[in-house]
């Protein structure tokens, strides 16, 4: 006696989205471990406190505890070199 196989009309559809789902994944995992390379290169390369733009940060603490506000665009003393963004 012969058995009948019943397949979905979406099966391959079906296998073609947990294959998408998969590769996507898979990116994001890819970016993730590219991304914490790339963080632990940058403190191997700079020690703490000497990254290329902490004196900046320094310049705007130092202005906030001086004046108890953030600094205004307008201040001609800080840098406009790193502006933060909105």
């Amino acid at each position: 006696m012969s058995t009948l196989h019943f397949q979905s009309p979406n099966f391959p559809n079906q296998r073609l989205a947990v294959s998408q789902s998969r590769r996507e994944w898979l990116l994001i995992l890819l970016l993730l471990a590219i991304m914490i390379v790339k963080g632990a290169l940058w403190s191997l390369a700079f020690p703490l406190w000497q990254g290329p733009d902490e004196d900046d940060h320094y310049a705007v603490i130092q202005f906030i505890g001086e004046h108890g506000r953030l600094p205004d665009t307008q201040d001609t003393h800080l840098t406009r070199r790193n502006h933060p963004l909105p």
